[in-house]
């Protein structure tokens, strides 16, 4: 689902123009490019590796997902994340602006505003 989710996103990008509300945003091919998973692991060696997993008490085995160290860190940026650089709240895109790193790999739907290069992006709305 997560993989399916992401490629929605890219293809609803293709054709995105100059207009900064309408550019691609670069953290859709960060995500895609690493989604956060270590793969199908039992618990003890996910944990070994320093993941989350989310398996129940009677799973033997469940996805195991990196963690991440820099979630809620100031940014300016994506490359000062491991997933991406959120806005704090909707501001106009192409305006200067901060944000905060995003605390999960996968998006789960909602509405989520990129900042590159210290710089509002336009949003992206996914149905959940």
């Amino acid at each position: 689902m997560r993989f399916s989710l992401i490629f929605a996103l890219l293809a609803c990008c293709l054709s995105c123009s100059s207009d900064p509300q309408h550019e691609r945003p670069v953290w859709l091919e960060k995500l895609s490019a690493s989604n956060g998973s270590l793969g199908m692991l039992p618990e003890a060696d996910c944990l070994a590796r320093d993941g989350i997993w989310s398996g129940t008490g009677e799973a033997n085995v469940a996805l195991c997902s990196k963690t991440i160290r820099d979630s809620g860190k100031p940014c300016s940026d994506h490359s000062q994340c491991q997933t991406l650089c959120k806005t704090h709240s909707q501001v106009e895109a192409g305006h200067r602006t901060t944000g905060t790193c995003y605390a999960s790999y996968s998006i789960r739907g909602g509405c989520i505003q990129g900042v590159a290069h210290g710089h509002a992006e336009g949003i992206v709305c996914l149905d959940p």
